[in-house]
């Protein structure tokens, strides 16, 4: 059965300004279609299902992954039966966020409980979203003077980053104590509500040697454990247990350091 689904981009975008020798090269590549179709690369949605997050890229002459590519991240939120029914459209735009890193946004993941999402760039930041909190206002229908809740926006709430390193990922833990992000060759654990560093494990020599950083991270469900891909295609393990409270995650920090040397491989 086919669902419908929400329209990224309205129209196809055409520019004067575009140069000339872009539509040429494109042309003589046969990807001029592809200048001006952007196209979804991530989405994530909220653990109740409310929100969808997608992230969307116009790309430029090299392609979705050249540095001049234009990325939008989107907020969506999902109808009610009622209107759903009625205009068989299942998400409406809450956000819009043009170019949300400096650079190619390289992940997305949501939190498992809250309305937050983390996204990854690979010019070295990674960025927490949050909704803020609705707002009630008084309906000024002559029919219902009832105080209705206008829905909140999502907005950048906390920036961070790891030595300057490219960000490639990043995965929340079942109960959202941690948050993952793969920076080079290592995988970082964030607190994720003060933004602040509570370790780092790092692939061991004999998975990273084959070439490239950490692509990918995902903690494994009801396990403690941290999975990594390495852009040799090599996977790596970790265990990073996930405590309940700031206080049992830095006790836990120095028994990650302790196991990342065992765990990374097995």
């Amino acid at each position: 059965m086919l669902c419908p689904c929400p329209q990224v981009s309205p129209r196809n975008p055409v520019s004067l300004t575009e140069s000339a020798a872009n539509f040429a090269a494109a042309a003589a590549a046969g990807q001029a279609a592809a200048l001006l179709t952007p196209a979804v690369v991530l989405q994530a949605s909220t653990a109740d299902g409310q929100s969808l997050i997608t992230v969307d890229v116009r790309p430029a002459t090299g392609g979705f992954h050249c540095s001049t590519a234009e990325s939008t991240l989107r907020f969506w939120d999902c109808c009610s039966s009622s209107l759903l029914a009625g205009s068989n459209v299942p998400y409406t735009l809450n956000t819009s966020a043009d170019a949300p890193h400096s650079g190619a946004v390289t992940g997305l993941c949501c939190h498992p409980t809250q309305h937050m999402a983390v996204t990854t760039g690979n010019e070295g930041e990674f960025k927490v979203w949050q909704r803020s909190k609705a707002q009630r206002r008084s309906s000024s229908s002559t029919t219902n003077n009832a105080e209705q809740a206008a829905a909140g926006h999502w907005r950048c709430s906390a920036v961070g980053g790891y030595k300057g390193l490219g960000l490639n990922g990043c995965s929340f833990s079942q109960d959202g104590s941690l948050l993952a992000v793969a920076a080079g060759t290592a995988a970082t654990l964030w607190d994720p509500y003060e933004t602040a560093l509570v370790g780092a494990l790092v692939v061991p020599a004999e998975c990273s040697s084959s070439g490239g950083s950490l692509r990918q991270l995902s903690f494994v469900h009801n396990s403690p454990h941290l999975v990594g891909l390495v852009g040799g295609g090599h996977q790596a393990a970790a265990a990073a247990s996930a405590g309940s409270s700031n206080q049992q995650q830095q006790q836990q920090q120095q028994q990650w350091s302790d196991q990342s040397a065992r765990s990374w491989g097995n």
